[in-house]
């Protein structure tokens, strides 16, 4: 078992992205409401939904992520990496 958890997706035959689950309990990220089929906004759906997840099912682990950076750096950084 990881001491981090990640964001583990899984792809249909198509390589769309159908469900998403964090690596550490495993615990399901829910899907979008309807049902989202561009791939993209699919991943960056999963990916907001899983740093809500860790904000509130591991917050000790989201304390680690944060150290020596501020928290809005960091969300740059990571909006940047969501958009390409």
């Amino acid at each position: 078992m990881p001491l981090t958890p990640t964001l583990q997706t899984r792809y249909d035959e198509n390589s769309i992205p159908i469900s998403a689950k964090c690596s550490l309990c495993g615990e399901r990220m829910p899907q979008g409401t309807p049902r989202i089929t561009d791939p993209i906004e699919n991943v960056a759906w999963f990916s907001s939904q899983f740093g809500l997840h860790v904000a509130q099912i591991h917050p000790e682990i989201e304390a680690r992520t944060w150290v020596g950076k501020s928290k809005k750096s960091n969300a740059r950084h990571t909006q940047k990496e969501v958009k390409g």
